[in-house]
């Protein structure tokens, strides 16, 4: 018995097997395996002996997708059975699915065989996907009044391929010079999402597809940029993030930012923000957005107190000092406290909040003699950051900093049961579903409820559980 086996062994293997036999019954499954993998050569070996075999839908379809020879294989085909019933749609798609060459060559062979056939856009849409430039091109010359959608376009920068996306997609836009394009739609393509999921590309399309975005914002189109487009780029760290926003301006040149933009530009912390603060210099900050400026990570080069000299640099000033100072040292951000205790020396600010801000930030860093001597002068081991309500042994517990939790737990003073704001989760649960054995085992052994809920009403053995971080966690939860 034949197998399509077979017919990926060389030409005369099958010949020789088809010669064993007086009659052979040459199963479909050789066909097609040959249809999809060899040559003409293979093809004419099974038709000689079995010349009115049916050539069934699939099989042509993986002729069309044959990389190497599927042009000269359907030409073949076509001409031993010019009455094929077929669906052309399908087999112009798996011939915009294979090498520009054969693509070209396999579609002119159906043209030519039917002059009438009618061009979907489901066709268009598989070439662009491939970027198959010269595929679309004989499509387009073959039938001229094909109207480009917008949704075309945007399909093909959605399947951008490198070295070939852009082609397909200028292509597009040549044959439709008129076209209007959503910025929303484009963007959202570009980045491979659906559109309403338009908040959640930039991240991913700034670090994997930055080509994508700078060469449909450098076409020649009726392009606006609807206000996200603005923001999001705001926190973009890569390098194409400066140029794409360059490119959203200039395209929008009496663009007035809303308080929202602007405050992602500061919230943003990057290069692109600062750049963007230089854009817009007379525009104030809300008292959120100071307080969210004085509140970015000291950990970055452009961190909060960059933000707060810029503002300072311009003349602004928040309309409450004191609650910035506090905000930013319950962050555990010195630098940002510091500054602006130097711009104006609040009678007591400094002692009160200094000292506080030195503790946050110790917790996270580590350096266990500052934490001690902080708490030997009597620094509240239980003060919560503003936003996320973490106390210095919570944060100690969720980065799993042994030592500090040691230092904390011997403070009589400390709350290990205290909950952040955001899951209701104690410093037990925070270490459990990081998979922080030795903390988990300081806090039971201080005696730390493992029965208790957070908001979401799970334990910290199902935290642990869930994240599967750490076993031996879960066994010391049970």
């Amino acid at each position: 018995m034949l197998t399509a086996t077979a017919a990926n062994c060389f030409e005369e293997a099958l010949e020789a097997l088809l010669d064993m036999f007086d009659e052979p019954q040459i199963p479909v499954e050789v066909l097609r395996s040959a249809a999809s993998n060899s040559t003409i050569k293979m093809l004419d070996i099974i038709f000689r002996e079995d010349p009115d075999m049916e050539i069934p839908q699939d099989i042509l379809q993986s002729v069309a997708k044959n990389r190497n020879h599927g042009a000269r294989m359907m030409e073949y085909l076509l001409k031993r059975k010019p009455e094929l019933d077929v669906t052309w749609d399908s087999l112009l798609c798996a011939a915009a699915n294979t090498t520009s060459e054969q693509a070209v060559g396999v579609t002119k062979l159906l043209f030519a065989h039917d002059p009438t056939l009618d061009i979907k856009e489901s066709v268009l849409r598989t070439a662009a996907r491939y970027g198959n430039k010269d595929m679309l091109r004989c499509l387009l010359d073959h039938q001229p009044a094909l109207q480009i959608s917008q949704e075309l376009v945007g399909f093909a920068a959605r399947n951008w391929i490198p070295g070939q996306g852009e082609c397909a997609v200028d292509l597009l836009l040549e044959r439709n010079p008129n076209a209007v394009v959503d910025m929303d739609l484009v963007i959202a393509a570009a980045a491979r999402v659906n559109k309403p999921e338009f908040e959640l590309l930039w991240n991913n399309l700034f670090y994997y597809y930055p080509d994508i975005l700078e060469f449909l914002l450098g076409k020649d189109l009726e392009i606006i940029p609807s206000e996200e487009c603005f923001q999001n780029p705001l926190g973009g760290e890569s390098l194409a993030a400066k140029q794409i926003l360059d490119l959203l301006l200039r395209r929008s040149k009496d663009f007035v930012p809303s308080e929202a933009t602007y405050s992602a530009a500061i919230e943003g912390n990057s290069e692109t923000s600062v750049y963007f603060l230089g854009k817009f210099k007379t525009l104030a900050p809300t008292e959120q957005t100071w307080k969210n400026a004085a509140c970015l990570d000291d950990e970055n080069s452009r961190g909060g107190c960059t933000v707060l000299r810029i503002l300072w640099g311009r003349g602004l000033r928040p309309a409450n000092l004191a609650a910035l100072v506090e905000s930013a040292a319950r962050k555990g951000n010195v630098a940002s406290v510091e500054f602006l205790l130097q711009q104006n020396a609040i009678q007591g600010m400094k002692e009160r909040w200094l000292p506080i801000a030195q503790l946050m930030q110790a917790t996270a860093e580590r350096p266990t003699k500052i934490v001690r001597d902080l708490l030997d002068k009597g620094i509240d081991p239980n003060t919560k950051s503003d936003v996320e309500g973490r106390t210095p042994l919570l944060t100690a517990a969720l980065l799993g900093r042994e030592e500090v939790v040691v230092i904390l737990l011997e403070t009589k003073a400390v709350d290990f049961e205290t909950k952040e704001f955001v899951f209701g989760r104690t410093p037990l649960m925070c270490a459990a579903e990081q998979g922080h054995t030795e903390v988990v085992r300081l806090l039971l052994e201080k005696g730390a409820d493992k029965c208790v809920t957070d908001a979401q009403g799970k334990t910290a053995f199902t935290l642990a559980n869930e994240s599967s971080l750490n076993n031996d966690v879960a066994e010391l939860l049970q």
